[in-house]
């Protein structure tokens, strides 16, 4: 699940509008249309470590997803992220933060691409 902060009019989440300004977990689907649409910001990514994985999934492996958003989030800055997925040709957002374009990237099929 993902947090996102409500930044437009005509958002609801179980059939119920959500105002302006409150925060809400929702998929990552759900998330990437929010934002894309200009109608939410991403407040934070569930970036999973070695020690979550532990936790969280009984010692199993990351899952490809949270590989490539490990590799991004640790192999660009944000301005260099950004610049890299435009050029690639992913749709996002001139003031997107770095977990939306991370978010983006992947959501598109462009993170094989982008990792060094």
């Amino acid at each position: 699940m993902h947090k996102v902060l409500v930044t437009g009019m005509g958002v609801s989440k179980e059939g119920v509008d959500v105002p302006v300004g409150e925060i809400i977990k929702v998929s990552e689907k759900s998330a990437l249309a929010l934002i894309n649409e200009g109608k939410a910001q991403a407040i934070e990514v569930e970036v999973n470590t070695p020690d979550s994985n532990a936790k969280n999934q009984g010692g199993n492996e990351p899952t490809e997803e949270e590989k490539q958003v490990q590799a991004l989030d640790a192999q660009y800055k944000r301005d260099d992220l950004y610049a890299a997925a435009k050029e690639a040709g992913v749709d996002i957002a001139y003031n997107a933060v770095k977990p939306d374009i991370i978010a983006a990237v992947i959501a598109q099929g462009f993170a094989a691409a982008l990792i060094k």
